[in-house]
C-alpha cells in the first residue's frame, strides 16, 4: 500500500482498474492509505475487498512496463509486493482468518466507540456473539491459539449481568423477541435495586434539609 500511493503513475493505473465495470461492485475507487488507527477496519477489511483489484494491478502490462523503467530499489520493491500479492496464498489465508476472527470484534469497537445507532443492547449481542464464535473451533485456527484468544475475550472484562438482560428487554431491537421466565426476574430484580436506590437518596437528601 505505502509503495503504491507514494508513486503517481500506480495510483492512476489503479484507478484506472478500479473503475472498470467488472470492479465497480467492490466500491473502491482509491487504494488503501496505511493507518496505524483503525488498522482492523481499514487495513485488513479493505485489503481483502480490493484483493480483486490489486491483483489485476500486478499483471498489467502497463504496470510492469513502469516498473522496469524505474531503479533497481525501486523495482525490488514493487516485485516483493507483487509477489506477495499475486502468490503467497499464506498472506490472504492468513488475511481472512483475521478478518472472520476479529470483524466482529471491530463492530462491537465501533458500537462501544459511540457509533450513530449503538446502544448497550447491541453491544451486549455482539458481545455474546463473540464469545460463542472464540469458545468453538475455528476451522483453521490451531485450538491452543483459539483457547487463548477466548480466555484473552474474558479477561477484558466481558460481564453477562442482570443488567445485561434488562438492555435487552427494554431495547427497541429486542424487546419483542420472546424473552423466559429467568429473563423476567433479572428484569425485576434490578428494577427492585433503582427502586431501593431511589428511596435511600430521598431518605438522605430528607436528612440533609434538616436545620
Amino acid at each position: 500500500m505505502i509503495a503504491l500511493v507514494s508513486h503517481q503513475k500506480p495510483l492512476a493505473i489503479f484507478r484506472k482498474i478500479a473503475s472498470q465495470p467488472e470492479f465497480s461492485q467492490v466500491g473502491a475507487t482509491e487504494p488503501l492509505k496505511y493507518a496505524d488507527t483503525r488498522f482492523g477496519s481499514k487495513v485488513i477489511m479493505g485489503l481483502l475487498s480490493t484483493k480483486s483489484i490489486y491483483r489485476n494491478l500486478f499483471v498489467n502490462t502497463e504496470m510492469e512496463a513502469w516498473v522496469e523503467r524505474q531503479k533497481p530499489q525501486t523495482q525490488d520493491k514493487f516485485r516483493k509486493v507483487s509477489a506477495v500479492v499475486l502468490s503467497d496464498t499464506n498472506f490472504w489465508k492468513n488475511l481472512d482468518m483475521c478478518s472472520r476472527i476479529f470483524e466482529p470484534a471491530l463492530q462491537a469497537l465501533c458500537v462501544n466507540d459511540g457509533m450513530k445507532g449503538g446502544t448497550p443492547a447491541i453491544l451486549y449481542d455482539l458481545c455474546l456473539g463473540l464469545d460463542k464464535l472464540y469458545s468453538e473451533p475455528i476451522d483453521g485456527l490451531p485450538e491452543p491459539t483459539r483457547r487463548k484468544l477466548h480466555a484473552l475475550f474474558i479477561a477484558g472484562g466481558i460481564r453477562f449481568t442482570h443488567l445485561c438482560t434488562v438492555c435487552f428487554i427494554m431495547d427497541k431491537a429486542f424487546c419483542r423477541m420472546e424473552h423466559d421466565d429467568a429473563a423476567r426476574k433479572d428484569l425485576f430484580q434490578v428494577m427492585e435495586s433503582f427502586s431501593k436506590a431511589e428511596m435511600l437518596m430521598v431518605k438522605w437528601l430528607v436528612l440533609l434539609s434538616r436545620p
